[in-house]
């Protein structure tokens, strides 16, 4: 009876003993993971903060490139502003395969200072660019292109002879006969039409309801991923009882350059002239309903029913709006000359209702195309996508492209010479005469840049 007791006994102090070893271990098992925990947490902390001082480095070149577009720059090892203990370096690059013009390739890595210059815990790369394709189509949009009743035709003023209607009966003009003294004879004037060249489209959504286009639709491939796979899937058209040439799907959209306003302080303020109708001057005291805008930045400007407001080449920004709008009689904007460019930013909204667009004296509400620029800066948000800039054209003559992100463009009733490049635009009744000259405008000018491509790069 004793000798089984001290058997149990003995059992019990071996079950008691590999117990106390099986806690041990696990508690060593666990200060173990634990350890390496805690290094990891730092580790990624370090990375963490290495991968935010690479960006840091991305950022810091877009701020030199906004104050010279022609930047190239480069630097190593330099502390971050807000923290001395983390560091960037950044190498850019416009030489590099594949960067075209107005691109730049940029390369930066974060470091910590604990691990040192010698160890980079992050790098990024990225081409930052500012789109700048010209205008090669009669209508693009971003989001929706909707023409309803709608007619697309081109001309090409380029050819010297853009200040002519476009004639549908009317030949290409003929090619310069050249004398024995070389010299080109003077052709009389004629309509220089282009044919099947007025195309629209849209990286979205294209509607075409009872609308021909001497041209194509461009609907971009929308690329998605589906079960590791890539498909390629065509932007929507809803087509009804209308005319087009054909449709194309190109790879990649057209990316719409986001307009920043030029009559920036240096501190991001603009200066705001509070001009109003009453105070601008008068080109002729015989003719009261005429007014002459300077160049320079306004809240808003209003022009009357009946008046004319004459601009002169240069740049102008409204905040609030420009509005002319006919109660009785039809408002004319006149550009003084075709001696420079007269460039429009529009903040917030322009309404135009009963205006002809006119160069100078002449009777012709036809201009050169070029020579006005209409561009949506968008007001409300700073995120780009979130800018509003609200452009109503009724029963308008108008010459110009309008361009810019932003810009929700509504027309009704008007004729228009030139291209347009918006957010969205709704056409009802209008006839759009698309200006081939306009595929060479640079839009870079005005555009912010943006970037393209970003990746994290290993540094291991």
């Amino acid at each position: 009876m004793i000798k089984r007791i001290k058997i149990r006994g003995g059992a019990l102090w071996l079950t008691v003993l590999v117990t106390l070893l099986l806690i041990t271990y696990f508690i060593g098992a666990i200060l173990s993971s634990g350890k390496v925990q805690s290094v990891g947490a730092i580790d990624s902390r370090a990375e963490l903060q290495a991968h935010y001082a690479a960006l840091g480095a991305i950022n810091q070149a877009f701020v030199h490139l906004e104050r010279n577009p022609d930047w190239t720059g480069s630097w190593g090892y330099e502390p971050m502003p807000q923290n001395p203990d983390i560091f960037h370096s950044l190498e850019s690059d416009r030489g590099r395969d594949g960067i075209g013009a107005n691109e730049i390739y940029l390369f930066a890595q974060g470091y910590t200072a604990q691990y040192g210059e010698g160890t980079p815990l992050a790098a990024v790369a990225g081409t930052a660019y500012r789109p700048s394709g010209g205008l090669s189509q009669a209508c693009y949009s971003d989001e929706v292109l909707s023409l309803i009743g709608c007619t697309v035709d081109s001309y090409d003023a380029g050819l010297g002879m853009g200040y002519v209607l476009p004639d549908p009966n009317a030949t290409p003009s003929p090619t310069p006969v050249v004398t024995p003294s070389g010299s080109p004879t003077p052709q009389p004037p004629s309509h220089s039409i282009v044919k099947d060249r007025a195309h629209v489209g849209s990286n979205t959504h294209v509607q075409l309801n009872n609308t021909r286009v001497d041209g194509d639709v461009i609907l971009p491939q929308v690329r998605r991923r589906v079960d590791a796979t890539v498909r390629s899937e065509p932007v929507y058209l809803d087509s009804s009882y209308s005319v087009y040439k054909n449709t194309r799907h190109p790879m990649t959209g057209i990316d719409l350059p986001e307009i920043k306003v030029p009559f920036d302080t240096g501190s991001g303020v603009t200066v705001i002239d509070s001009t109003s109708w009453l105070t601008l001057v008068a080109p002729d005291s015989s003719i009261p309903e005429q007014r002459v805008l300077e160049p320079g930045a306004y809240n808003s400007v209003t022009v009357p029913d009946g008046g004319t407001l004459i601009f002169k080449p240069g740049e102008y920004y409204f905040e609030d709006g420009f509005f002319a709008e006919m109660a009785t009689e039809r408002i004319t904007l006149k550009l003084q000359s075709e001696s420079g460019e007269t460039k429009l930013f529009v903040g917030r909204e322009m309404r135009l209702n009963g205006v002809d667009c006119r160069l100078g004296d002449q009777s012709s509400p036809i201009i050169q195309p070029g020579l006005l620029k209409i561009y949506g800066g968008g007001t409300g948000s700073t995120n780009p996508d979130e800018k509003i800039c609200l452009i109503s054209l009724q029963d308008t003559k108008l010459s110009g492209a309008v361009v810019g992100q932003s810009i929700q463009l509504q027309t009704q009733g008007c004729e228009i010479w030139g291209a347009t490049m918006t957010r969205t635009l709704a056409a009802q009744n209008t006839t759009f005469h698309y200006d081939v000259s306009l595929r060479g405008v640079e839009l870079a000018e005005h555009s912010f840049w943006k970037l393209r491509g970003l990746t994290q790069v290993n540094t291991k």
